[in-house]
């Protein structure tokens, strides 16, 4: 797997982390014997099928496919990449993380970028925080009633009014005006001839990954100048449809709550969270991207959307609510009164007000229902089936049907529609739509099932990796094409090679150095609790895997001799199948 980390680093860390007590932050486990057990957090489940062997540093669910060690645990959990779920518990361990490296020895694009981006956020900080010209901007953040520890917090920031101030920063670095271009942190003029400050006179949030580290900016003007918001362009490290504000600082709560509060802006977040809402995040434009839904999906299955009360809100709230549906979360819409956002809501009402506003919040469906029949007269049978038309395309895309059966009496309840047939044509059209399909269903991180094996070569892939003696005499008695075919074809040949090589052959090294749906093969034999294997019952396992190869070849050559026209070639493969034969007849 590669990372660009070296092994010590990978080494150190996996021996700091204690497996259980990583997982049991997200699964309650339990001790089943030696190993530990408990609901899978990557599919649904109401049986416990997930397995945990700290031992061997695995774990593996019987339910969904999903095993490995724990970087794989992180990277589903969090939806990393191995680099940085390397990176998150290193951090959490508190072990120093170096800088990965390319093949060339150097660091890599993205770490220079990253690099970059740090340094543009300590710049901006230190401008606002210390230095005279970020006087303005603090003003206008304590009008805005934003906090010290707050701004400290989120490492809140200030580009000042002038054309090169970071680049003059960053450069005087070392850092290339080139890399500065492509992260987006310098822009270039018509002609590409010169290059100057992206961000200019605004007050600048740092836009973090689900790690932290720092991937993009968003900024807003303190005068009256257009845009009022400028994000960062998409980069190699950003792209918006992708990352969600303030994430990393509040996916634990929102797996805790099991529900995220989505808001539009910068300063709805930072106010909400400031005053106590921990499970907020938002979203970096003015709806849902489907990568943005599928990033949420990983951490809750519930999400309330409080999105301004402008006409805009309105419409960025409609198109949300299609794609988390059909996602299979079930959502809930805020609205406030007032006119207000939700910065300005609970800084005039307070955070108990919201809150409260947060538990009346209305399902998706009625909160639909509700804006198809504002403004409209009822007892007009035109506007009652103009409010009807707007709600049915939302109806179906509900994907349980019981809970569609349900909302087709709240519209005969809301609208007045007391007509049996009609209801009855309006329950058949919604129960009969295809439902979408999500892209990604919810928490189905598992790979591919890997093929099916049997009793013998389970036990005998133990017995290679937990006995010395049974893989030596295995390997001087098994060749590779023995298994050719057979669902542990690739884990005998990465034992082989990792003996060769005179490595470590253990059950995690053994999960590194292979591909899925083998590595998840790895963790699924690993967490299994039968009894080790005797030496003389892996040589018997040995003698079924060579029979079995045997009895194939034998079969193949018989069909071969079937249609062979030629003599010479019928003697060979004849001559071939009684060899063949007796060997057969040795092992019986």
């Amino acid at each position: 797997m590669a990372s660009g980390y070296g092994s010590d680093f990978v080494d150190r860390v996996r021996a700091a982390v204690d497996m259980v007590a990583l997982i049991s932050e997200t699964v309650a486990l339990k001790r089943a014997g030696r190993k530990f057990r408990g609901l899978c957090p990557f599919h649904p489940e109401k049986t416990p099928s997930f397995h945990v062997d700290d031992a061997k540093g695995l774990f593996y669910c019987f339910g969904c496919q999903a095993g490995g060690d724990i970087f794989k645990f992180v990277m589903l959990r969090e939806n990393l990449d191995f680099p940085q779920a390397a990176r998150l518990l290193a951090q959490k361990s508190g072990i120093p993380v170096p800088a990965p490296r390319g093949p060339d020895g150097r660091p890599s694009e993205r770490e220079a970028l990253l690099a970059a981006h740090r340094a543009a956020a300590e710049f901006f900080h230190d401008l606002l925080v210390k230095r005279p010209e970020g006087a303005a901007a603090r003003d206008y953040l304590a009008a805005r009633g934003i906090t010290g520890d707050t701004i400290a917090r989120l490492q809140i920031g200030y580009a000042p009014d002038r054309w090169d101030s970071l680049k003059g920063h960053l450069t005087g670095k070392g850092f290339d005006t080139r890399l500065l271009v492509t992260g987006g942190l310098l822009s270039t003029n018509d002609e590409r001839t010169s290059t100057y400050d992206r961000f200019r006179g605004r007050v600048i949030f740092p836009i973090r990954g689900v790690t932290g580290e720092v991937l993009g900016f968003g900024g807003r003007i303190l005068g009256a100048v257009e845009p009022k918001y400028l994000n960062s362009a998409e980069t190699p490290l950003y792209n918006k449809r992708e990352n969600l504000f303030g994430l990393h600082e509040t996916r634990q709560a929102i797996r805790d709550a099991g529900e995220a509060i989505v808001v539009e802006g910068y300063f709805d977040y930072a106010s909400l969270w400031q005053a106590g809402v921990p499970h907020v995040v938002a979203t970096l434009g003015t709806a849902f991207a489907e990568e943005q839904v599928a990033l949420l999906r990983r951490f809750a299955g519930k999400v309330v959307i409080n999105y301004d009360p402008d006409a805009a809100g309105a419409s960025a709230t409609r198109r949300s609510i299609e794609l988390l549906v059909s996602a299979g979360l079930k959502v809930r819409v805020l609205r406030l009164d007032g006119g207000l956002d939700p910065d300005e809501y609970v800084r005039q009402r307070g955070l108990d007000d919201y809150m409260a506003r947060v538990q009346a919040a209305p399902r998706h469906f009625d909160y639909l229902l509700g804006q198809a029949i504002r403004g409209k007269d009822l007892s007009d049978y035109e506007q009652k089936a103009a409010a009807l038309r707007e709600v049915i395309p939302a109806l179906a895309q509900v994907p349980d049907r019981i809970e569609r059966a349900g909302y087709v009496n709240s519209i005969a309840e809301k609208l007045g529609i007391d007509d049996d047939l009609t209801l009855a044509e309006i329950r058949d059209g919604v129960l009969k739509t295809p439902r979408p399909r999500p892209a990604d269903a919810r928490r189905s991180a598992g790979p591919a099932p890997a093929a099916e094996l049997s009793e013998s070569e389970a036990r005998l892939i133990r017995g290679l990796l937990e006995s010395a003696e049974i893989r030596n005499d295995v390997l001087a008695r098994l060749g590779s094409e023995d298994l050719a075919g057979s669902a542990i074809e690739e884990l005998f040949r990465a034992v082989e090679g990792l003996s060769e090589a005179g490595e470590d052959v253990s059950w995690t090294r053994l999960s590194e150095v292979l591909r899925e749906p083998a590595r998840s093969l790895v963790a699924r034999l690993a967490v299994r609790s039968d009894p080790g294997i005797s030496r003389d019952e892996a040589l018997r396992c040995v003698e079924s895997l060579r029979l079995r190869r045997l009895r194939r070849e034998r079969d193949l050559l018989q069909k071969e001799m079937e249609h062979e026209l030629s003599a010479a070639r019928l003697d060979e493969l004849l001559r071939r199948k009684m060899e063949v034969s007796r060997q057969i007849d040795s092992l019986s």
